[in-house]
């Protein structure tokens, strides 16, 4: 939903039950006007929490990351800005060329399978693999560091490790946890 004060919800998010995995950002069209705007990830079946404090009241829009059916099955998913942010391109299969090349600067890996990310279409050039998360945890590349000399140079991928340099998930700030889910904030970048 990248408005959703079309839906009356504008600024009034205090609390939400998760099932799946999903970004809410500050701004609307998931901070793609405003990267410094602020943005909460969380995750769970059925897993209720109150949004982090300097995050209250401030959603305007929200997007599920991963696999529809399913928020354990393999994807990947790519973000234009830093931090989950802007246009996205998602994968839950191989992939020789991308409908965005080289616009990649943040991931999010679900399930429980490695990705290999490629320089160039298909399978080609510079390659590294990118670790799951642990755990049934998705695995949060969350800046263009996080994918060193592959941000914004990725146009085909792949399930599966075939390279030998590894690449693995951001710690991330997480400020709520249950046994049936996780949320953290993202606050200045």
């Amino acid at each position: 939903m990248p408005y959703i004060s079309d839906h009356n919800m504008d600024n009034r998010i205090e609390s939400c039950v998760f099932n799946g995995i999903w970004v809410l950002y500050g701004d609307e069209v998931y901070n793609g006007a405003n990267p410094l705007a602020h943005n909460v990830w969380a995750f769970g079946e059925n897993y209720p929490t109150d949004m982090p404090t300097n995050f209250k009241n401030e959603a305007s829009s929200l997007r599920y990351v991963g696999h529809p059916s399913d928020m354990y099955k393999d994807s990947i998913n790519m973000y234009f800005n830093e931090y989950f942010m802007g246009d996205e391109e998602f994968a839950y299969q191989n992939s020789p060329v991308l409908n965005y090349d080289n616009r990649a600067q943040s991931i999010v890996v679900t399930g429980d399978q490695w990705w290999t990310i490629y320089e160039f279409a298909n399978y080609e050039g510079y390659k590294a693999c990118l670790a799951p998360g642990q755990d049934n945890f998705p695995a949060f590349y969350s800046t263009m560091g996080s994918l060193h000399s592959l941000a914004n140079d990725i146009s085909s991928v792949a399930v599966g490790c075939y390279a030998k340099d590894k690449f693995y998930p951001d710690s991330m700030n997480v400020t709520s946890r249950s046994a049936n889910g996780a949320t953290g904030f993202f606050g200045a970048h």
